[in-house]
């Protein structure tokens, strides 16, 4: 499972897309998107919806656990698969337990994540400008002394140069995709256990 993770107008959606063009399902229905050329975001929207009646308090710590693993495993029943949602920051603690993710972390410059984020979703800058600061805390805690490829969205940066930074990261084996869905069942259930 690979897990695209960013602040969010930090370039996830574009490596999202490239990922799924390559033979790595995003999911099997997106939200749509004015921001994207492809009018989507590349959010699958069964992950996003579980995102975010957790994050809302509609449903609580186990049965999100119990239906972000069923989610796993039906979606590792395809194949080859990533998520990206830009909430998964909030709950990046328990993707990585349940998944044993590859990471692929999207980084842009503050101020143009910043004016993106004014420019899309007319946030002012104040509220802008919190948002990339707690997600940035919330990942650079989490990923810390976790392996994980960075792309830089800074600079411009072609698909062909992203895909190559993908593809070489992936090959070199410095990570690997785990597709064991027993793997997540059994994660799950010690999770469960150590929460009674």
């Amino acid at each position: 499972m690979i897990l695209v993770i960013g602040t969010g107008r930090s370039g996830t959606s574009t490596v999202a897309k490239i990922l799924h063009e390559h033979g790595i399902s995003m999911g099997n229905s997106f939200a749509q998107s004015d921001q994207h050329d492809s009018g989507y975001n590349y959010e699958d929207l069964e992950c996003k919806k579980l995102n975010v009646m957790f994050l809302r308090n509609d449903m609580n710590y186990m049965e999100y656990l119990e239906k972000l693993c069923k989610y796993g495993r039906k979606r590792s029943a395809e194949g080859k698969w990533g998520v990206k949602h830009p909430a998964t920051c909030y709950v990046l603690g328990i993707y990585l337990q349940v998944f044993s993710p590859i990471v692929i972390r999207c980084t842009r410059d503050k101020e143009m994540v910043v004016k993106s984020c004014m420019r899309c979703y007319n946030f002012t800058r104040e509220k802008a400008e919190k948002l990339y600061d707690n997600r940035t805390v919330m990942l650079d805690s989490a990923l810390a002394r976790m392996e994980h490829l960075e792309i830089d969205f800074t600079e411009r940066v072609t698909e062909d140069e992203i895909w190559s930074k993908i593809s070489d990261y992936l090959d070199n084996g410095q990570q690997r995709c785990r597709q064991d869905s027993d793997g997540q069942t059994n994660e799950a259930e010690r999770l469960r256990a150590s929460r009674r």
